[in-house]
């Protein structure tokens, strides 16, 4: 068990954090009165191994071609005539948009 002021603990805390994973316990204390331990965080069962992104085994080959029942959903005449915007065009000058 090693003890440490508050001020060494501050300013060695990334070798302190790296003991404390190694496995020794690290009091840190203001004027010698223990105030906290470092100690390292206990390992449960094996580390998680991703199986696959959401599990997909299987891709259709169309799966990227486009759907009129989709495209219908987005491609809608909209009326655009409630909004009133200054846009800047290319060349830094603007022009209402309406």
């Amino acid at each position: 068990m090693n003890i440490v002021s508050r001020y060494d603990a501050k300013t060695r805390l990334s070798a302190l954090v790296d003991q404390a994973a190694a496995g020794e316990e690290i009091i840190i204390a203001k004027n010698g009165v223990p105030q906290a331990c470092l100690v390292p965080i206990a390992q449960k069962g094996q580390p998680r191994m991703p199986v696959g992104p959401m599990m997909v085994t299987y891709v259709a080959d169309d799966f990227d071609e486009p759907s009129d029942e989709i495209n219908a959903m987005f491609m809608t005449d909209l009326d655009w005539t409630c909004c009133s915007t200054r846009m800047f065009s290319s060349r830094g000058s603007t022009k209402d948009h309406a």
